[in-house]
């Protein structure tokens, strides 16, 4: 971990422009030194301001903004019963500890010992505060009480914060790309055609440097996010480009 802080002054670019002209934002950001040590970094320290603050007890102060929340927000605001709180953080560790494939709302019913609908309110209410990122295959058309396809820890650094076991890197890599675009653009599960589907448009595969085309290369306005990657290559970008849309 990297304890001096670098004051970094980036413009916004629209999600349009960091897919087809990264070039002038991979350049600037070159300039200011190694972009895939600072991402790295990122990942797993410093989204939440309170890091510059006391980096020591960062993650604990994660642990208890996400314990505030289920215990106080979620009762408070959403009539969660007050005995099912301990069920939700342990539902919150099951998601830390699993890889963000298909739901299996059995099992998580096994699992935590809470019947299916009341699985789903609470992952809603848990998407409300931030907790989760809950993602569809067909957003527009969801109904209440749809399983979601995929569910995301909201952010990289709340992933390592509560996660009882290290965690895979693809499952890192995919939560920061579903946080960053979900803040101006609606993103949904690509299924076989692509790990997101952005806008209706965009087609996201996400993965190492090693990653290709094979699974989107027919696809119109297909683009892959690879990580340790500095400059891009065609339609593949760093995966770092896309924490500079907002």
């Amino acid at each position: 971990m990297c304890h001096a802080m670098i004051a970094i002054e980036m413009p916004v670019y629209p999600l349009e422009e960091v897919l087809a002209n990264p070039a002038p934002l991979i350049a600037r950001m070159n300039g200011f030194g190694r972009p895939v040590a600072l991402f790295h970094e990122y990942l797993k320290y410093g989204y939440y301001p309170y890091y510059m603050e006391n980096e020591i007890d960062y993650y604990q102060a994660i642990q208890q903004v996400v314990n505030n929340t289920i215990d106080n927000e979620l009762t408070r605001v959403c009539k969660v019963d007050v005995d099912n709180t301990r069920k939700i953080k342990a539902l919150m560790t099951m998601l830390c500890a699993s890889e963000p494939f298909e739901v299996d709302i059995t099992r998580m019913s096994v699992q935590s010992g809470l019947k299916r609908e009341t699985i789903l309110n609470y992952l809603t209410y848990m998407a409300n505060a931030k907790l989760l990122q809950l993602l569809y295959c067909d957003k527009v058309n969801v109904k209440r009480l749809q399983k979601p396809d995929k569910i995301y820890i909201d952010n990289p650094n709340m992933l390592h914060a509560w996660a009882t076991t290290p965690v895979q890197i693809g499952t890192v890599r995919e939560t920061f790309v579903v946080n960053q675009l979900t803040t101006k653009h609606n993103v949904e599960f690509g299924k076989k055609r692509g790990d997101f589907l952005v806008d209706r448009k965009f087609t996201i595969e996400v993965g190492g440097e090693d990653k290709g085309f094979r699974q989107i290369k027919d696809i119109p306005d297909s683009y892959v996010l690879a990580d340790n990657l500095e400059t891009a290559v065609g339609r593949k970008l760093p995966i770092w480009a896309v924490g500079f849309l907002y």
